[in-house]
């Protein structure tokens, strides 16, 4: 999903439409940034939802909790900081804010899901993690993309004019 994200962004850039969706100084550093912004948040989901499954939500929100007050405090600071200097706060200062959130909620999280990678005696957990994650999502990958081959096909026998018609159809 992030080499996806960042394909997007690519593209975007490609066809000059970027100054809508990204900061206009020095774009193609903001496409891996976003892409490790973006890998980052999927893993935190992923490790929230194994905590969830193993029914530690306790562990998940306060984790959250840490990292929203962690947040709220780092972006006061800076402003505070900034404003002193007389300087305003940037999108790139909020952007870093974010994304050190983000590396650390990854980070609570897997500590507290450590244990219970340790306890499984797996020698590697995070491959053990991703090699049940990986095929579960590649199962709901092909099964989206099941549900959506009549789309497919219709689109390459009779064009988007019919796929449109098709699909208002259907949903009705």
């Amino acid at each position: 999903q992030t080499l996806i994200c960042m394909g997007i962004l690519a593209a975007v850039v490609g066809f000059g439409k970027a100054n809508y969706f990204l900061p206009s100084q020095n774009q193609n550093w903001w496409i891996p940034a976003i892409g490790a912004y973006f890998f980052l948040e999927m893993l935190a989901n992923h490790w929230r939802a194994i905590l969830t499954g193993r029914q530690e939500i306790t562990k998940s929100n306060r984790s959250e909790l840490i990292v929203r007050m962690f947040q709220f405090l780092l972006l006061f600071a800076l402003a505070g900081l900034l404003f002193l200097n007389g300087s305003q706060i940037t999108i790139t200062v909020l952007f870093l804010v974010v994304f050190s959130t983000s590396l650390l909620v990854n980070i609570l999280l897997l500590r507290a899901l450590w244990p219970a990678f340790s306890a499984e005696g797996s020698r590697n957990p995070i491959r053990g993690a991703f090699s049940f994650a990986l095929p579960c999502y590649l199962g709901n990958l092909t099964q989206f993309l099941n549900y959506r081959l009549d789309l497919f096909i219709l689109g390459v026998l009779a064009g988007y004019a019919a796929v449109g018609r098709y699909t208002l159809a259907v949903s009705l």
